[in-house]
């Protein structure tokens, strides 16, 4: 089981490099840069942010050994937050969730990912 949850950390590592950049030119185009593709960009961003939500709930046992690295209620509060902005159409709130909430989340579970897979050393 652990190298398996070790497997998919690496596949979110790799896949990270994509969604990260992907999350920075969402949240551009959401205050006030927004394009023709906007609304469709920022659906596969959401996709890749649920993919990510399963990868750490099925690998938060190692994420968070010895130390609790990830908060999983605070996740759910920047996850509730998007889901809200979005809702309610406000591109601004939605930027701001991603920033603030989404995006940390996202370069820790990469940084935390790169260790657990020994992916510093590549």
């Amino acid at each position: 089981m652990k190298q398996q949850q070790i497997e998919v950390l690496g596949e979110f590592y790799d896949y990270s490099k994509k969604l990260i950049p992907a999350v920075e030119t969402v949240i551009s185009e959401l205050k006030g840069n927004r394009q023709e593709d906007t609304e469709e960009f920022l659906n596969m961003v959401i996709h890749g942010i649920n993919w990510t939500i399963e990868v750490l709930n099925h690998t938060m046992d190692i994420i968070n050994a010895g130390e609790a690295i990830i908060d999983k209620e605070q996740i759910n509060e920047g996850i509730l937050g998007l889901e809200r902005a979005i809702r309610e159409k406000d591109d601004n709130g939605a930027a701001e969730v991603l920033k603030d909430k989404i995006l940390p989340f996202l370069l820790v579970l990469n940084a935390r990912a790169a260790v657990i897979t020994n992916q510093l050393l590549n």
